[in-house]
Order: C-alpha cells, then sequence, then structure tokens
C-alpha cells in the first residue's frame, strides 16, 4: 500500500466515522427528544457543558 493510497484510506475512514456520528446524534434528537431533556434537566444546576443543551441549537 502506497503512501497515497494509505493517507486517502485514513482520511475516507475519518470522514465516514464523524459523518455517522453526526447522523446518529441527529437521528437521536429528533427521535428521542426525551433524552436531550432530561440531560437538560439533569444539568441545569452546573454550566451547560452537557451536549443535550448546545445540541437542539446546532439542529434546530
Amino acid at each position: 500500500m502506497s503512501l497515497k493510497q494509505r493517507s486517502f484510506l485514513a482520511m475516507f475512514l475519518a470522514i465516514a466515522i464523524i459523518g455517522t456520528i453526526t447522523w446518529l446524534a441527529i437521528f437521536e434528537h429528533n427521535y428521542h427528544p426525551r433524552i436531550y431533556r432530561y440531560s437538560e434537566e439533569v444539568a441545569s444546576s452546573e454550566p451547560k457543558v452537557c451536549f443535550g443543551n448546545w445540541a437542539p441549537v446546532l439542529w434546530n
């Protein structure tokens, strides 16, 4: 396997993994909003770092 092929494969895998994670996050947010509501209630007393707090801002 040449260096060019290896770098292309690494780039492809990185994009595939990031794309899958993003798609799953959107899918979960659309079909299971209860999870995000729960995480917002739990994190309400803490700084807004929790994933559930900024996911609705990004995808709505």
